[in-house]
């Protein structure tokens, strides 16, 4: 009874290595309702990944990547102008269960204009941007794994 134990609890352990390593977290449904909140017209587009480029009031743009398994490959968020507090509000909302955003949105009100910034976050890489008119800034977040 005990090597069945331990012959189940060892093939357990290697059925994890079928996932890509670059894959990000899944997509789940409070994944995409937290996107959606930003930019809730998406439009989908099927390759070899899974694209979905979405937009509204909030985001001008946001893409996200999927791989076959439903895992996240990667996320631009280009949000509408705005300041840098409301910035980082929502991407800390929009973001949440994604990626730890204490990493990086703290660093969002001390880029000039134009800047970006590149920040490794777990297993992702991060890249933070801003662009256009001091007084009205576009933030942009893209996230790759």
């Amino acid at each position: 009874m005990r090597r069945w134990f331990l012959l189940i609890v060892l093939a357990g352990c290697g059925s994890k290595s079928s996932t890509s390593p670059a894959a990000g977290p899944m997509f789940t449904p409070l994944v995409a309702n937290h996107l959606r909140a930003l930019a809730p017209d998406c439009a989908l587009q099927r390759t070899t990944d899974e694209v979905r480029t979405c937009k509204g009031e909030l985001a001008k743009q946001v893409v996200i990547t999927l791989d076959s398994q439903q895992h996240l490959r990667s996320l631009d968020i280009e949000l509408a102008g705005m300041f840098s507090d409301r910035a980082k509000i929502l991407l800390d909302q929009a973001l949440a269960g994604v990626v730890d955003t204490a990493a990086f949105t703290p660093r969002l009100e001390k880029l000039k204009l134009p800047q970006t910034e590149d920040v490794q976050v777990g297993g992702a890489h991060v890249t933070i941007g801003a662009k256009g008119q001091p007084m009205s800034p576009e933030f942009s977040v893209q996230i790759r794994w």
